[in-house]
C-alpha cells in the first residue's frame, strides 16, 4: 500500500529530472551499474530485428519516442530537439523507412507544451500523440502535433475498451469539446 501511495511522488521526481541527471539519479537510486541498467533495459525492450520484422506489416505503424524517454517540457529546447530527432533517425536507419510519427513520453499535459509540439512540427513528425484520452475530429488535422490518444494497459477492461470505442471515454474526460486544444 505505501509503494502505491510513494509511486506518483516518485513518478514526479524523476519526470522533472534533467536528462543529464535522469540516467545517474536511475542508478544511484536502484543502485546498479550502467551495463546493469542497459542489460535491464535490452531484456524488457523489442530488439532491433523484432522491430524491422514489425515495420514491415502493413498494419504496424513504427513511431518515435526519444532516446532517454525524458519528460520534455523539463528540458532545454536543444535537448528536446537532440531526443527526438536522433530518435527518429536512429529508427530510421534500424527499419530503413521514414518515421513520420511520435509519442510524447508520459504524454500528460504537463510533459509536453507548445514549445514541444512546435519542435515536432520542425522536425517533420506528421503527427505526435499525447497519452491523453479524446477522439480525433475533423478539426483535429490542425493540431497534429498534440493529438490525443486511448491509454491501454493492464487495467483496460472489455466494458472500457467498448467506452474507448463508441467514444464515451472522450466525454467523460473532455466533456464535450470535440478538440483539447494546447
Amino acid at each position: 500500500e505505501e509503494a502505491v501511495r510513494m509511486f506518483p511522488f516518485i513518478r514526479n521526481k524523476i519526470k522533472n529530472l534533467d536528462r543529464d541527471e535522469f540516467r545517474e539519479t536511475i542508478k544511484k537510486s536502484f543502485d546498479v551499474s550502467e551495463d546493469y541498467l542497459q542489460a535491464t533495459c535490452n531484456a524488457h525492450s523489442l530488439t532491433w530485428e523484432e522491430i524491422r520484422q514489425l515495420s514491415k506489416e502493413s498494419l504496424v505503424t513504427i513511431g518515435a519516442h526519444t532516446l532517454n524517454h525524458i519528460s520534455l517540457a523539463n528540458q532545454k529546447a536543444e535537448i528536446i530537439f537532440e531526443e527526438m530527432i536522433n530518435s527518429k533517425s536512429e529508427i530510421e536507419n534500424y527499419v530503413q523507412q521514414t518515421v513520420n510519427h511520435f509519442a510524447y513520453p508520459y504524454g500528460g499535459f504537463e510533459d509536453a507544451h507548445k514549445r514541444e509540439y512546435t519542435i515536432a512540427k520542425q522536425i517533420g513528425f506528421k503527427t505526435a500523440v499525447l497519452n491523453h484520452p479524446g477522439n480525433i475530429f475533423y478539426g483535429s488535422k490542425y493540431f497534429t502535433e498534440c493529438l490525443p490518444r486511448m491509454p491501454l494497459g493492464n487495467i483496460t477492461t472489455e466494458e472500457r475498451l467498448n467506452y474507448i470505442i463508441n467514444g464515451i471515454d472522450h466525454y467523460r474526460n473532455n466533456g464535450f469539446h470535440r478538440i483539447v486544444k494546447y
